[in-house]
């Protein structure tokens, strides 16, 4: 009789002495290509999305926003206060491009218009607490969303 191993028995997948990776696909994988086959939007998507984090490693790492309050790089942080909780991941950052998208698509169609009226255009309410503010400011940043005053936006210079 043939042993089988906890994994096969629940979820019908033969895993004895084998890796992980071989089993299942990490979480932390990149895909490559679209569920569509569109490569070339995935691709733009990406360039936008590395230039992004770019950006914001300069702006961060620059200016008055340097020096933060808080613990620095050699100060002990326990197991659960990871990098990987302060740092987006891929799933992040490519839901950001597309709320992004949607802001500037909406602010082409709508004009100059303020920022209750553009949230309620997008749906905001429906992205959680504070996205649509970080999303507003990354389109701003990004120069793909012009802050005109306080609480008013229009198209930016980049489509």
């Amino acid at each position: 009789m043939e042993r089988f191993g906890i994994a096969e028995i629940f979820a019908g997948v033969q895993a004895e002495g084998k890796s992980l990776e071989e089993i299942a696909t990490p979480l932390s994988a990149e895909v490559t290509e679209s569920a569509n086959g569109d490569e070339g939007g995935d691709r733009d998507a990406q360039r936008r999305i590395q230039g992004r984090m770019e950006q914001r490693t300069r702006r961060q790492s620059t200016g008055a926003r340097r020096y933060r309050p808080g613990p620095g790089s050699g100060v002990y942080a326990p197991a659960m206060m990871s990098r990987s909780i302060f740092t987006p991941t891929a799933h992040q950052e490519r839901t950001l491009d597309g709320e992004i998208d949607r802001i500037g698509r909406a602010l082409d169609d709508r004009g100059v218009t303020d920022s209750q009226a553009l949230a309620d255009a997008v749906g905001a309410r429906y992205w959680g607490p504070g996205r649509f503010g970080a999303a507003l400011r990354e389109a701003v940043a990004e120069g793909r969303v012009r802050r005109l005053s306080r609480t008013t936006y229009g198209p930016g210079d980049r489509g």
